[in-house]
């Protein structure tokens, strides 16, 4: 989703990124991501901002445009992943915000999935709102 303020058009997406049996966090669903190619990247926990996150528990914020700006390595990403990232790219926030969990008595495993894709595109659609002017 686009949006603009007084100054600034940006573009905003969020996705969700789930732990791997590989002990990696991989983005398996997203909201605005449909046109980049890095909507299904999978992160290091040691290295990357998302795996920062998931072990610390805290906030992280990585400002990506300094990185590209400069033609320098985004720390944590391989070079297959760094040519994923959207050449305008700016800042990126890792919060984590809770575990979504689902439970059932009957839902099927694809039945869950799709439950955690659209519980992603509302949360993108609840921060755009929040952060709309």
């Amino acid at each position: 989703m686009e949006f603009k303020n007084n100054r600034l058009h940006r573009h905003l997406r969020t996705n969700l990124a789930l732990l791997t049996s590989r002990e990696t966090l991989k983005i398996v669903a997203g909201y605005n991501m449909d046109e980049d190619a890095d909507d299904r990247l999978e992160f290091e926990l040691d290295v990357s901002a998302c795996g920062e996150c998931w072990m610390r528990h805290d906030l992280v914020v990585l400002e990506v445009g300094a990185y590209l700006r400069a033609k320098a390595p985004i720390p944590g990403l391989s070079k297959y992943q760094q040519v994923l990232v959207r050449p305008s790219l700016s800042t990126i926030l890792n919060p984590l915000i809770g575990i979504l969990d689902f439970d059932s008595d009957s839902a099927s495993v694809p039945e869950f999935m799709g439950a955690a894709r659209a519980a992603a595109v509302m949360c993108g659609e609840i921060l755009t709102a929040r952060l709309a002017p």
